[in-house]
């Protein structure tokens, strides 16, 4: 084998697995996109509950109704865990949605984009596929209990979630196929 063959191999190589490393960054963004987004008159009750902690001197409240603003997973689940672990409401339903809405889906996704760097493509499928069924049982019991209320609703974050999820089981399949190839062509 000469050098350009040798390269031409590690550029086929890499196109897959950039595309997966992509992917998995995409959906480690998705994490810190709006989730979901109040509506009209929630945002006029957030906004007027802001104004009141104002009032109250309360740091901490009106940074917990600011998140209400705008959620995204990371701010849920950084400002509303907290809030739990330091009023022991470990075992309080609010906690279990919170763990399921936002803490379980960025541990997978931090785990998938630590896989996808070591290309561990089979791990990265089966954490991805996990992750998409934590996913929808999240929308599954947030559509219960908060989104059906006409209080909140999706935003970009939620469907960039899932979209970024397909990408990242996709480009995991391709550098599988890939590899699969080049190990037939030698």
């Amino acid at each position: 084998m000469n050098a350009t063959n040798i390269l031409n191999k590690v550029k086929d190589f890499l196109k897959p697995q950039f595309a997966l490393i992509i992917a998995a960054i995409l959906l480690f963004i998705s994490i810190f996109m709006p989730l979901m987004t109040p509506s009209r008159e929630v945002k006029s009750q957030i906004k007027d509950s802001i104004e009141y902690a104002e009032d109250l001197g309360s740091d901490k409240l009106e940074d917990a109704y600011r998140v209400l603003l705008k959620p995204s997973s990371a701010k849920l689940f950084s400002t509303f865990a907290l809030k739990a672990l330091t009023e022991k409401l470990i075992l309080s339903e609010t906690y279990v949605y919170l763990g399921i809405a936002a803490g379980v889906p960025i541990i997978f996704i931090v785990l998938i984009a630590v896989l996808a760097f070591f290309k561990k493509n089979i791990p990265v499928i089966i954490f991805s596929v996990i992750n998409f069924i934590v996913m929808l049982v999240r929308n599954s019991l947030f559509s219960q209990t908060v989104i059906d209320s006409d209080k909140f609703e999706w935003a970009i974050g939620n469907g960039f979630m899932f979209f970024a999820a397909v990408l990242v089981v996709a480009a995991a399949v391709w550098c599988i196929i890939e590899k699969k190839k080049s190990a037939k062509a030698e």
